[in-house]
């Protein structure tokens, strides 16, 4: 039985509704209804019985619109984008039943965020001239750019946990995930050892 019908239509009005604060600068508002649907996502159990492909799909898919969501919203603290990436860690790892290639997916999407916070010019910003991105306000904060590094290495290190921990992924998921890494790392020695580790285990899973 699929995820409750009533449940996806809040989540859609809670996007609306975002959209609608957003342009109006009204953070307060941005906040607490992310908060909610993060929290939402987080608790929901769905209807009786077993979930569907198409569960999982539109799991992943609110998990897509809230981190493009995401790059927009300023932070109040430098370590913001971090408490977030946790939460949205915690949907992840409640939702047992999701498969590791739409864990992997979600792990992706929310490293993507990380690295998107970490440019120095976001790639796109809310349409309210009013509202200030993290880029402009934490420019120059170290402490910044720290926890989204950390936080980012924490995320690869879950992604690669993931991984070796469901027999069911395959090489070809591997592969695919390692090249998330490549994407969004700096060249270096740790997102060598990263990737080496995970060579390994695509060829043993081919």
């Amino acid at each position: 039985m699929p995820l409750s019908l009533s449940f996806s239509l809040s989540l859609k009005e809670m996007f609306l509704l975002l959209q609608v604060a957003l342009a109006a600068g009204l953070i307060s508002h941005v906040e607490g209804l992310l908060n909610s649907g993060i929290s939402s996502l987080e608790t929901h159990n769905g209807n009786k019985g077993p979930n569907t492909p198409e569960d999982a799909s539109w799991m992943l898919s609110t998990l897509f619109k809230l981190t493009s969501t995401l790059v927009m919203i300023p932070c109040t603290l430098p370590k913001g984008p971090s408490l977030t990436a946790q939460k949205l860690l915690s949907v992840v790892e409640y939702q047992t039943w999701l498969t590791p290639t739409v864990k992997v997916k979600m792990l992706c999407a929310v490293i993507s965020l990380l690295a998107t916070l970490s440019q120095k010019e976001l790639p796109y910003i809310s349409c309210n001239p009013e509202i200030i991105g993290n880029d402009k306000l934490f420019i120059g904060d170290d402490s910044y750019q720290m926890h989204l590094a950390s936080t980012s290495v924490f995320f690869a290190h879950k992604l690669i946990q993931t991984l070796e921990t469901s027999s069911s992924a395959t090489g070809r998921l591997v592969l695919d995930a390692c090249n998330c890494l490549e994407m969004f790392f700096q060249r270096g020695e740790e997102l060598s050892s990263m990737c080496s580790r995970m060579m390994k285990m695509a060829r043993h899973r081919l």
